[in-house]
């Protein structure tokens, strides 16, 4: 926390899209982290040497809800703990589990209690404390709610905790939040960075930035896409600008 304040930290990248660009076919890049390790960490080690400070885990569909459609929520702690051994292996100064949304909407909007989405986050927040993780990062957060939800999951476990939204075109989140409420709200809930992240490209950043900087003084993360992606004939995401 005292590091994002006091100066600007170079965060790594993606892996999904890159996962593809490099040939690699998985249907769960947390499991990929178990199953071949080297791999992941061949990565983490790549975005190290091009001056990454902060090695974000391959963990963004982690929650055991959200692994649980496919047969494998039982398996989330502990590939969370080896997530967080391969991006400590990059000798990045930072590690920050990645934490991204259920998949499900929260109750009223949805069947998902506010109890079971925080439980989950807790259980994912607790393997990565143990493991020596140094912050959790929510990213393409798509619901206030269910970001607050994720953070106060992290500070119960003992994890600072980042919170970075997507905006899609009107400027709210899928949910119709407006990024000055999703800063004020995350800022009461402890985060100790706020900011935007996808969202399709550096440009259609600036005004939910904007919006974040004028209702909170926390520190602002900035992660944006390389444009929009464009699907390729055999379904795969390609950046052209």
């Amino acid at each position: 926390a005292g590091a994002l304040r006091a100066r600007r930290v170079l965060f790594d990248g993606g892996f999904g899209a890159l996962l593809t660009a490099m040939g690699v076919v998985t249907d769960c890049p947390e499991e990929l982290g178990a199953k071949d390790p080297e791999l992941i960490r061949s990565i983490h080690s790549a975005y190290a040497r091009a001056g990454a400070e902060v090695a974000i885990t391959a963990t963004l569909g982690a929650h055991p809800i959200k692994l649980q459609k496919t047969g494998r929520g039982a398996h989330a702690a502990e590939w969370v703990k080896i997530a967080v051994e391969n991006a400590r292996a990059s000798g990045s100064e930072f590690v920050a589990l990645d934490l991204g949304t259920t998949g499900e909407f929260l109750e009223p909007v949805g069947s998902l209690s506010f109890e079971a989405a925080c439980e989950g986050y807790r259980l994912i927040c607790r393997a990565a404390r143990e493991a020596g993780a140094d912050f959790a990062l929510m990213e393409t957060m798509t619901d206030i709610a269910e970001c607050r939800c994720a953070c106060l999951a992290a500070r119960a476990e003992g994890l600072p905790a980042a919170a970075s939204f997507t905006f899609e075109k009107n400027g709210r989140t899928l949910t119709g939040g407006l990024p000055e409420c999703a800063a004020m709200i995350l800022q009461a809930a402890g985060a100790i960075a706020l900011g935007v992240n996808c969202s399709g490209g550096a440009e259609a950043m600036f005004a939910p930035l904007s919006a974040m900087r004028a209702a909170s003084p926390l520190p602002v993360i900035v992660q944006p896409n390389a444009g929009l992606p464009v699907a390729g004939p055999d379904g795969s995401a390609r950046y052209i600008s």
